[in-house]
């Protein structure tokens, strides 16, 4: 088989392939926006965009991160995530605390991060995810910016 041929088959298949993860990907954050308006049942988010979640504190490094979708109603802060399924529901009254860190579970950004702890049962939660508009974020959260490392 020619080179010239082998390179173009090779090109047109790595083409296809890009395509298919993208038209995945889509699917993916439609479901989880459909899974946040679900969750939402007629309440109206006061702040709500897309994120990319660094993890769950209690599942450790190895789990997979992701994009989806987050949203700050009067009484929960709500994560879906697009393909993992680390979906996050935490109650206001439950987050115990807002920061800012570079790195979490051993991933390190360029950008600040939202980390957010909340009480879950007799134990307590950690998220992190990047977000748009961060100051934001943790103004309507109520957290202060510090840059801590987990």
């Amino acid at each position: 088989m020619p080179p010239a041929l082998i390179i173009t088959l090779s090109i047109a298949a790595g083409v296809a392939l890009l395509f298919l993860l993208l038209r995945w990907a889509r699917r993916g954050m439609a479901a989880a926006r459909a899974n946040l308006t679900e969750i939402a049942a007629g309440r109206t988010a006061r702040r709500e965009s897309a994120a990319s979640s660094f993890g769950l504190a209690s599942k450790g490094a190895a789990q997979l991160r992701g994009a989806g979708h987050l949203a700050l109603f009067d009484d929960e802060l709500v994560f879906v995530q697009a393909i993992a399924g680390n979906h996050v529901r935490a109650r206001l009254v439950d987050i115990v605390g807002v920061s800012t860190p570079r790195s979490f579970l051993g991933k390190t950004q360029g950008v600040e991060l939202l980390a957010v702890e909340w009480r879950a049962g007799d134990t307590t939660e950690q998220v992190a995810l990047r977000v748009p508009d961060l100051d934001g974020w943790v103004r309507d959260l109520g957290g202060l910016r510090n840059a801590d490392e987990r």
